[in-house]
């Protein structure tokens, strides 16, 4: 299946790591905080580049990133899923774009090849587009201009699919990350443990209301294509930075293997 008639029918589209509990958290839909007059200029210039990382946040819940109104109504095109049975989502899951890409990126060719989640719609892994095509494929054949995604909103996540997609194959081998789980130990408590807790049990890491559930371990082992994105681009709304820009994929891989290491639950 070509990946431009997919993306037509839909694409729903440290140096020492800090831990997500510090007061500055980067810039992922997770911190409004205003800079420094005397920055704003180097801000201004900034603000116009491509963030690709931003873009990595804006594939799992866009609204959220951007500040736009979650949507309540099924993305236009969601009615056109080659497979109408399996995946019976509504309103603003509709327009996640890890809901018909999946997140391996490679949709119907992927983990969501099956399951409850599976749509039919091909991955955007292999695609060609350019950076010019995919912002107008995502601002005006999907919908996301009018659903409050603005010309760098669409610019960022069309550069996150054209360089920041990575193939998950080179990470996780069925379901088990690859890495090295002696020195992924390092990273967590580097990266992960300040909110998480050293054994990734913490129920209350910072913007929760101490009913949290996604505990690393559990994230890791039982999804650990969903962990491996939030890791590299973070959760949006939250403080948790990504990690895309400080770990190597080889260090990505290891802090998946320790992960998958810890308790998946409490009990």
């Amino acid at each position: 299946m070509k990946i431009r008639r997919s993306l037509t029918l839909l694409l729903c589209l440290a140096v020492a790591p800090f831990a997500c509990g510090d007061d500055e958290a980067p810039n992922n839909g997770n911190n409004t905080g205003d800079d420094d007059d005397d920055d704003d200029d180097d801000d201004d210039d900034d603000d116009d580049k491509p963030d690709a990382v931003r873009g990595g946040a804006i594939y799992d819940k866009f609204w959220v990133v951007v500040d736009a109104d979650e949507p309540e109504d099924d993305h236009p095109l969601w009615e056109d899923r080659p497979d109408q049975d399996s995946n019976d989502r509504t309103g603003s899951d509709t327009w996640r774009c890890k809901e018909c890409h999946g997140w391996d990126y490679k949709g119907v060719d992927g983990v969501y090849g099956d399951g409850d989640h599976k749509t039919g719609f091909a991955g955007v892994l292999e695609s060609d587009l350019s950076v010019d095509d995919l912002v107008e494929e995502i601002g005006d054949n999907h919908g996301y201009s009018d659903a409050g995604m603005d010309e760098k909103d669409i610019l960022d996540v069309a550069t996150f699919v054209a360089e920041m997609l990575v193939d998950v194959d080179d990470f996780i081998d069925e379901d088990a990350f690859n890495g090295d789980e002696d020195a992924g130990e390092e990273h967590y408590e580097d990266a992960c443990a300040g909110c998480h807790g050293e054994d990734g049990l913490d129920d209350e890491p910072p913007g929760s209301e101490g009913d949290f559930e996604d505990f690393p371990g559990l994230i890791a082992t039982e999804n650990p294509w969903e962990f491996l994105h939030k890791i590299r681009f973070g959760q949006p709304g939250t403080q948790m930075p990504p990690l895309a820009d400080m770990l190597s994929d080889e260090e990505l891989s290891d802090l998946g293997a320790y992960s998958q290491s810890l308790p998946t639950s409490d009990d």
